[in-house]
């Protein structure tokens, strides 16, 4: 969520890049901008995220 900045694996932040899609959802009176769950899913795959994958790959495969 956010500005989509992470940590990368040498310790330095990531740029803001906003390469994909930004979508604007709400959520109990909050405006969230998040990413669409596959680019997500591409984002911690680039981050080594292996709990994170898992869950998200859990999701899309109970989806589609």
């Amino acid at each position: 969520m956010g500005d989509f900045r992470y940590k990368l694996k040498n310790g330095n932040w990531s740029e803001k890049k906003h390469l994909h899609e930004i979508h604007e959802i709400y959520y109990e009176d909050m405006k969230l901008k998040v990413l669409e769950v596959k680019q997500e899913l591409e984002e911690y795959k680039n981050l080594d995220r292996l709990d994170k994958i898992d869950k998200i790959e859990k999701f899309i495969n109970s989806k589609y």
